[in-house]
């Protein structure tokens, strides 16, 4: 909005910028790069489409879908354009269901993000107020009318009113609101944690209800199936889930939503992330993590049957060799779990996305519960719903909020200079 030439703030509730995105991971889905080039890997946009509608259940919208495939490389060359720097390779990310994402290599993955942006904003004198908490939209009319801007808080917890001619929402998801997201399903109660920054609720869609925005798929929360601080997730080829009878439940390669699915269904509500050496090599296991010499003595130290756990290492190895994983399905079969040292950590489920939000057009226009757009109001981000369906592909989300990050910029500044 501001390459537009027009004059853009930014209010912040957080004393910080970035939302979720700093504290990510930083893999971003981008079919077409150079890094699957080099690889050898086939990809298209199309084929990036037609697995994000089929990961949600078709529930996603097509066209804002083919938005954010169709976009996606050209985000790409965009951070590249600000700074950004990748790592050069392309991998298929945790519940990424293909090899198109690319990384960062940082820690935390977000941050060269939200560093290329910040600095471009700060070129474009774009003004930026941390710690003040957006309150209300203000509408001509509650149901008509135009958006005029927002009634805010500062840090003081005076009142501060910004009168614009457009808004754009990027506000975030509510993973991190227990009361809104058990509304929704009421088996993600208070006692789960969540991955999400603090400012992660739903006050930004509420905010916009109150003023007639629709919602779509707020039911569809999304978790992360194990996670835990000393054995990664991120490369699911190096790993498999086990539970307390020493077997494994699930596709680990697979879908988020069945990986979270599959483990809020075991005993404990938990689940034991094995390894072995190779995976030790790239991604280092904490001091917490279990670490044995064989897998008799890693089953004894997570207390599961050792004649379960062993079988069932050696039939996911045999796996491995045939290519083929009779029991789940499994397509990511890198490599067996045979080198010592072996390793285990036990984690519990964890919110992480709420696929569902505001309801948006293409232009990043968000809609009232008659489908009309509300004029001077747009929305992008995890705050909007309607693009992931049932479950969010691993690595789509940074692509789907650069991509309409930059289209409701762009949106509002044509809106207001009309």
């Amino acid at each position: 909005a501001a390459e537009a030439g027009v004059s853009v703030a930014v209010i912040e509730k957080m004393p910080f910028l970035g939302g979720n995105t700093l504290i990510s991971g930083g893999g971003a889905n981008i079919p077409g790069t150079p890094q699957q080039e080099e690889m050898d890997i086939d990809d298209s946009p199309e084929l990036h489409k037609e697995q994000t509608l089929e990961a949600g259940d078709y529930r996603g919208c097509p066209e804002l879908v083919e938005v954010v495939t169709e976009n996606a490389l050209d985000i790409y060359e965009l951070w590249e354009e600000l700074g950004v720097e990748f790592e050069d390779y392309a991998f298929q990310i945790f519940g990424g269901l293909y090899p198109r994402a690319v990384t960062t290599g940082t820690d935390p993955g977000g941050e060269p993000y939200i560093e290329a942006l910040s600095s471009r904003a700060e070129e474009l004198d774009v003004s930026i107020y941390l710690e003040t908490e957006a309150v209300e939209l203000l509408r001509e009319e509650p149901l008509s009318g135009n958006v005029y801007g927002i009634r805010a808080e500062d840090e003081d917890g005076d009142e501060v009113t910004f009168n614009a001619e457009a808004v754009v929402m990027a506000t975030g998801g509510f993973a991190g609101d227990a009361d809104m997201r058990q509304r929704f399903d009421p088996r993600l109660g208070p006692e789960l944690g969540d991955t999400n920054q603090a400012g992660a609720d739903a006050e930004g869609i509420l905010m916009a209800q109150d003023i007639g925005a629709a919602t779509v798929g707020m039911d569809y929360i999304q978790g992360l199936a194990s996670v835990t601080q000393d054995v990664t997730i991120i490369q699911p080829g190096l790993v498999i889930y086990v539970n307390h009878d020493g077997e494994r439940f699930v596709d680990e390669g697979g879908r988020r939503d069945h990986m979270f699915d599959g483990v809020l269904d075991q005993e404990g509500q938990e689940a034991w992330v094995v390894a072995d050496a190779t995976l030790a090599e790239d991604y280092p296991p904490g001091d917490d993590a279990l670490k044995a010499d064989s897998l008799e003595e890693l089953a004894e130290k997570m207390d599961v049957p050792a004649e379960n756990f062993i079988e069932t290492v050696e039939n996911f190895n045999s796996y491995v060799a045939d290519e083929y994983d009779p029991e789940f399905g499994r397509e990511a079969l890198e490599t067996k779990i045979d080198t010592p040292p072996f390793y285990a950590d036990l984690g519990q489920p964890l919110l992480h996305h709420t696929m569902g939000g505001l309801r948006i057009n293409t232009e990043a226009e968000v809609l009232d519960r008659r489908d009309s757009v509300i004029s001077g109001l747009f929305a992008a981000g995890e705050v909007t719903g309607g693009i992931h369906g049932t479950n969010r592909v691993g690595g789509n989300a940074l692509t789907e909020i650069a991509v309409f990050g930059q289209i409701a910029g762009r949106s509002a500044a044509e809106f207001v200079l009309d």
